[in-house]
């Protein structure tokens, strides 16, 4: 026989039996008979790293376009495995990725494709709620602007209902047995916070309540390393039972420029903010929408807030507010303790939020 003739070996029968396994292994289809693989890592990253804000959706499309192109390359050649040719399986996310912004042609639709392809509408908005600030006016002094707040409560229970992997790790990892040890922590050491009648009249606290933290401090926005930067307060929360990464465990509730404080009696912006972050902080304490929002109005008949009014937050989990987390200056500015350099005791300051 000559040479070209020859038949090319394909192994032995256990290697030829172990690869029709691991064929068979990999036709795994869904209930359409499409073949179901797994999330492209690729992808995964790209889309976390926009999430993030780490790049832009036009350089993820890039990115995507590129590793589509080299999959579609590597699908063309023929590949012999058992005796026949084999194709490479596309992955369906990584191109709707690179399809984003009509596939690279226009950039500028790329942001909204994106976001119309995530579905990035598992929070819902909160309404808007109008926050006394300082005016450019130094004749009007103040004005009434409406200002976006995620509230605790809400996105505590989100994360509850739609993102319970996140639970599971940032909130709540060890669920009920991590909370009674944390607690039992507390008791051992004899917390004075755990001297309070709340904690008394609150059944089965150990086993249901969340200790959080709230984070606030100073960030400089605009002009950075320059005399005329400007810097913003920022408030956040997180979870003391979470383990992560900082900028994965902390939550954003609200961010106001320094030079935006109002001071005048009566619209103090501080004051305003800590009255309505009050009703979220005890909205959470109860575990349960609150009935009635911050004005101890009843929400409108239809409306979402009153359709969830008194439902559970997070299945009967609830959470309390336990550290606070800030700088001196921040301490001063926010909560009304006095600087080093005042000669007056913490009696004499009004404190913002308590």
């Amino acid at each position: 026989m000559e040479e070209g003739a020859r038949k090319r070996k394909r192994g032995g029968h256990k290697q030829r039996a172990a690869l029709v396994v691991e064929d068979e292994n990999d036709k795994v289809e869904d209930e359409t008979g499409q073949r179901n693989l797994p999330a492209s890592a690729l992808y995964t990253l790209m889309v976390s790293m926009f999430l993030w804000g780490e790049c832009s959706p036009q350089f993820a499309q890039r990115v995507a376009a590129a590793a589509t192109q080299d999959m579609e390359c590597l699908q063309h050649r023929t590949h012999v495995r058992v005796g026949r040719p084999e194709n490479v399986e596309m992955y369906s996310d990584l191109q709707k990725l690179a399809s984003i912004g009509t596939s690279g042609q226009h950039e500028n639709h790329s942001n909204k494709d994106m976001m119309s392809m995530l579905r990035l509408n598992a929070i819902t908005m909160p309404v808007p709620v109008r926050i006394p600030l300082k005016a450019s006016s130094m004749t009007a002094g103040f004005v009434d602007t409406l200002q976006t707040i995620l509230w605790p409560h809400q996105l505590f229970a989100i994360i509850f209902e739609k993102f319970y992997g996140a639970w599971k790790k940032f909130i709540c990892p060890e669920g009920e047995t991590g909370l009674a040890r944390f607690w039992g922590l507390m008791e051992k050491q004899q917390c004075p916070k755990l001297q309070h009648p709340d904690f008394s009249d609150k059944q089965n606290f150990n086993r249901s309540v969340v200790p959080l933290r709230l984070h606030g401090d100073g960030c400089c926005i605009t002009g950075r390393g320059r005399v005329w930067n400007k810097t913003a307060d920022i408030w956040s929360w997180s979870s003391c039972m979470g383990k992560g990464k900082t900028k994965e465990m902390m939550y954003f509730i609200w961010c106001l420029y320094q030079v935006q404080r109002c001071t005048l009696d009566g619209h103090r912006t501080l004051v305003n903010f800590s009255s309505k972050l009050r009703w979220s902080l005890q909205a959470l304490w109860r575990g349960k929408h609150p009935e009635t929002d911050w004005n101890k109005r009843r929400y409108t008949a239809g409306t979402l807030e009153h359709t969830l009014a008194g439902t559970d937050l997070a299945g009967g989990f609830c959470g309390c507010l336990w550290i606070l987390q800030n700088d001196l200056d921040f301490a001063s500015d926010y909560y009304g303790m006095p600087r080093h350099s005042w000669h007056v005791s913490f009696a004499n300051n009004e404190p913002h939020l308590f």
